[in-house]
């Protein structure tokens, strides 16, 4: 396995050749990018099923007192610090960091739950590029591509969403291959 990203430069360099995006678009605080750049450096060395957090908060159907007035759908950013709406700057979970902080996360089915957990090649199936890559929103952003918030999409989202039990079991499978 290659060497942690640790440098805003080096972090900038690896994001650039991934998506050929321009460096000046990837304008959010330095330690978030080093962040984003080592969760998919990770994920592109390990080759661990990964997943996006969803923030149920910001879905159409929220209670009134959750709803902003977004029309991207905000998945949790890497290393839980944060949200952004492109899934480019979005966070990589694996399942054991999801089963391990089950009581942080609150995914689906808790009575309070918190996050939708959807592998990143579904999120990937329904995102579109953003119309203005350099408009970075509402919240700390990248380019695109992004998932719209409205009632179709969401269906989508819950349709491949995986379980809390089906997490646990694939963690469990995982660890069992690693070791």
């Amino acid at each position: 396995m290659g060497s942690p990203i640790t440098t805003f430069e080096d972090a900038l360099a690896y994001l650039t050749a991934k998506w050929q995006v321009p460096a000046e678009h990837m304008r959010c605080p330095k330690a978030h990018v080093i962040d984003i750049a080592e969760s998919h450096r990770l994920s592109d060395e390990t080759g661990r099923k990964l997943f996006v957090l969803v923030d149920l908060r910001h879905r159409p159907k929220a209670p009134r007192w959750y709803v902003r007035d977004t029309p991207l759908v905000v998945l949790w950013a890497p290393a839980d610090n944060g949200y952004a709406q492109s899934l480019m700057w979005a966070g990589r979970y694996t399942a054991a960091r999801i089963v391990e902080h089950r009581d942080y996360y609150r995914p689906r089915p808790l009575l309070d739950a918190r996050t939708l957990v959807v592998p990143v090649d579904a999120a990937y199936a329904l995102a579109h590029a953003k119309r203005d890559p350099t408009d970075i929103g509402e919240f700390c952003d990248g380019p695109g591509p992004v998932i719209p918030n409205h009632g179709a999409v969401w269906a989508s989202l819950e349709r491949a969403a995986i379980s809390y039990d089906d997490l646990k079991q694939l963690a469990a499978d995982e660890a069992g291959r690693i070791t």
